[in-house]
């Protein structure tokens, strides 16, 4: 290897480097016309000058690992039976001293997989020409395919003594695109147990003859068997890793499986159970939250029923708001749901609309974002019993009543059930107005329930006054105030209206002989 691709590769990625770089570019024409015993020494000072001053390098490159492994179990897996590896391709080079760099600052085998990991999926892309397979040209060209991705992991590793696995077999997409050659890596992290993960997948996609670096290289790291195995069927059966493998025709059997899953937290054994069992029915999940979150609980099917409590736990990990979408309407925003500490914030809630319903996540766009969608099933009458339980006013029967609202008429002392019963009762269809912010100057006792009333009826108007100096019924331009005042406050008047027209409760709340309108009719 030349002094020149040496130096380069050495320094490549940190700033001493870089500053080390340009003192051998500015002496180049120096080092050439040195014997090659000379250059030989100069290539050792610059391995140990390097060495003693990327100490502080490598410990901030150390400090990009992750404080927790999100998207993996951190559960060492027994794999035994080490044997000759079909996938190694030999190595020219000497990865030691590259990787003791980028492992500096690990306190264990574990995080020293996890910085070669992190490495990789910053720095090599997929090479869409299909022409790199081993470590060395990966190196050199920082590109490979998925073969040379293991390769490149297993000699970095065997350098600083992690023993690797290359797992071959094939693998199935989240399209369910499947193909028979494909390579990942099973990393010991002690004697005889180990971890999955593939850095192929972590480092991103291809499209056609684009590949796109990943925003989330974790969700292949430390992949736990259950996971795994709904993507990945190794040729080695014991690369599986579970008590009881399946087989290849019930691999290819399986349904895609979305990353999504796995970034959002799911649960690998809940997933694989209901994968095995043929009952995976799940709702569709968006992109959008990503990184933001994690489930620790919510609804492990593709549907809701109307009139049913379900409830959703999550781990924030950004600040970003939350809700609960009914048919478009956020609900159950993040002030709404109960803070449990550590991040985790959870709420129950019942679906009380037919269409869909959706946990959303606002972004600073200032704009919802679906990030998990259900479908709600037809209602049947059981089920709208049940929402009548709770929410008596989202029962169909109340839905198409006009001026129905709620907050008004409870603080007006008619709460939802009672009120319902009134619709029931009376047919109403339009409800007579109480007007913002009135209700709660009175207590209705009886009054028509219907917002039409006919000239020339006669009507009884029963309230309970908590506040105002004077209460009044205006027919038009027309003023009653003969009411009818019993021992404990209640004011009852039977009144004919004569006037089409308005027909309004009026109130007087101060001393200044104004009246402010409380309850509005129409008079046909």
């Amino acid at each position: 290897m030349s002094v020149e691709i040496f130096l380069n590769d050495l320094f490549i990625g940190t700033t001493y480097g870089t500053t080390f770089k340009n003192f051998y570019d500015d002496n180049l024409l120096f080092l050439q016309n040195q014997p090659k015993l000379y250059i030989r020494m100069l290539k050792r000072i610059f391995v140990i000058i390097f060495v003693f001053v990327s100490i502080r390098a490598v410990s901030e490159n150390a400090s990009h690992l992750p404080e927790k492994i999100y998207f993996g179990y951190n559960e060492l897996y027994k794999k035994p039976n080490y044997k000759h590896n079909q996938y190694i391709i030999k190595s020219k080079y000497d990865y030691s001293d590259v990787t003791s760099t980028i492992t500096e600052g690990c306190n264990n085998d574990y995080e020293k997989i996890c910085a070669i990991y992190k490495w990789i999926c910053d720095n090599i892309s997929y090479d869409t020409d299909y022409k790199i397979y081993d470590a060395d040209k990966c190196w050199d060209e920082r590109k490979g395919v998925c073969q040379a991705y293991c390769n490149l992991f297993y000699h970095m590793a065997k350098s600083v003594d992690i023993r690797v696995e290359i797992v071959g077999g094939m693998t199935k997409d989240h399209d369910g695109y499947t193909t028979d050659e494909h390579g990942w890596i099973f990393a010991y992290t002690k004697k005889d147990h180990g971890i999955l993960l593939d850095p192929t997948w972590g480092a991103g996609s291809v499209d056609g003859n684009v590949f796109t670096r990943s925003d989330d290289y974790w969700i292949w790291f430390d992949v736990s068997p259950e996971w795994m195995i709904l993507t990945h069927f190794p040729v080695d059966n014991s690369y599986q890793l579970l008590d009881v493998p399946i087989s290849r025709s019930k691999f290819l059997s399986l349904p895609p499986v979305s990353s999504l899953w796995i970034s959002y937290g799911m649960n690998a054994n809940d997933i694989y159970d209901m994968v095995m069992r043929g009952e995976l029915s799940l709702p569709a999940f968006y992109a959008d939250g990503e990184g933001k979150f994690q489930f620790i609980e919510f609804p492990l099917q593709e549907s809701l029923k109307i009139g049913r409590f379900y409830t959703i736990r999550v781990k924030m990990l950004t600040d970003h708001n939350i809700g609960i979408a009914n048919n478009n309407a956020v609900s159950y925003k993040k002030d709404d749901w109960h803070y449990e500490g550590d991040g985790i914030y959870s709420i129950e809630f019942m679906p009380r609309e037919t269409g869909g319903i959706s946990f959303c996540i606002h972004d600073q766009d200032d704009v919802w974002s679906n990030i998990i969608k259900y479908d709600i099933e037809d209602p049947t009458e059981e089920d709208w019993n049940m929402l009548m339980q709770h929410y008596p006013l989202d029962t169909p029967l109340a839905r198409n009543v006009e001026n129905l609202f709620e907050k008004e008429w409870d603080d007006a002392g008619i709460d939802n059930h009672e009120l319902l019963e009134l619709i029931k009762k009376h047919n109403v269809k339009e409800l007579p107005v109480i007007y913002t912010n009135m209700g709660a100057n009175l207590n209705i006792i009886s009054i028509p329930m219907n917002y039409k009333l006919k000239k020339g009826h006669t009507y009884t108007f029963s309230i309970q006054p908590r506040n105002g100096e004077r209460w009044a019924i205006v027919n038009d331009e027309e003023w009653y105030y003969e009411w009818n005042i019993t021992d404990d406050g209640i004011y009852t008047m039977d009144l004919t209206p004569n006037q089409s027209g308005a027909l309004v409760i009026y109130v007087m709340l101060g001393n200044d002989n104004r009246y402010s309108g409380c309850i509005g009719y129409k008079v046909e």
